[in-house]
């Protein structure tokens, strides 16, 4: 399979030339979603202890794209919304004390939103002394965790853990920590901790990933694949009802918005190729 997409992307890197790469190679807007997957499960899981979707990425990734590939591109834990990923150009505050953002390359992220808009300060996020932050409501009102993490063309595999319960002023809270493992290398990177209301769980029926071009730069499409493999919680594969992916217009008001990418569908998992070029087929969304 593996070099069928690789032919597969050769055969697009050549067809790409044949196109202005002003036109073509850099998204109308920016962030521009290239690819949204959604998984419907059979049924809500209760007792919910861990969640962890493998991912490969074929192809080499410029540190100067600006590319966020987020195999956690939504989640619900008790009706609370996080997503997490790695991204080319990550960044956060150095210390919770200094906030002050710096940018630190390729790495990975973790994020949870407010469930009521309510600011979330930076005691809902805990880790390492490698471990950067932000809290923020550019995006609504979110507290992140991110890491430096050099990663590259590859296998890997993304993972939410429930780690502990504490009680505050007579309210349980239970500490949430965000990993990236490197098949190739066998290491485990720990991004950090998020603080979530409550002591005992459910995660919801539907979850998302997506490949994203994000920032205010010109930062082109790359040329890659990335193979997602179906999310596990509590290590067992979703019983999965439905999955669609949509090709989103990311409110372009043009008539003739091109994709950007093209999906395929195996067992338990799904393909995404960008396609720097577009395509003019307008075909929004696909249904497995």
């Amino acid at each position: 399979m593996l070099n069928t997409i690789k032919n597969f992307l050769i055969l697009i890197s050549f067809l790409s030339v044949l196109v202005i790469a002003e036109d073509r190679h850099y998204p109308p807007k920016y962030p521009w979603h290239l690819a949204d997957i959604w998984w419907e499960a059979k049924q809500k899981t209760l007792n919910f202890n861990n969640l962890s979707i493998d991912f490969e990425i074929i192809g080499e990734v410029d540190d100067k794209v600006r590319l966020y590939i987020a195999p956690m591109g939504l989640g619900k834990l008790n009706g609370t919304n996080f997503y997490g990923g790695i991204q080319t150009n990550a960044g956060g505050y150095e210390t919770k004390e200094s906030k002050s953002h710096v940018q630190i390359g390729k790495g990975g992220i973790f994020s949870r939103w407010s469930k009521d808009n309510t600011p979330l300060s930076l005691d809902y996020a805990q880790g390492d002394l490698t471990t950067y932050y932000e809290s923020a409501g550019y995006e609504g009102n979110f507290v992140s965790v991110r890491k430096k993490i050099i990663w590259n063309e590859g296998k890997y595999t993304y993972i939410i853990n429930k780690l502990r319960t504490v009680e505050n002023n007579n309210t349980a809270y239970t500490w949430f920590g965000a990993f990236v493992f490197d098949h190739k290398k066998q290491i485990k990177h720990y991004i950090g901790s998020l603080k979530f209301k409550g002591k005992e769980f459910a995660y919801g029926v539907k979850h998302a990933a997506f490949l994203e071009v994000y920032g205010g730069n010109k930062s082109r499409i790359p040329q890659i694949a990335v193979i997602f493999d179906i999310p596990k919680i509590n290590n067992k594969y979703l019983k999965i009802k439905k999955t669609t992916i949509y090709y989103p217009d990311n409110g372009s008001k043009s008539k003739n918005t091109s994709r950007f990418a093209y999906s395929q569908y195996g067992k338990n998992k799904i393909i995404i190729i960008t396609i720097p070029s577009g395509l003019n087929d307008k075909k929004k969304k696909e249904v497995y």
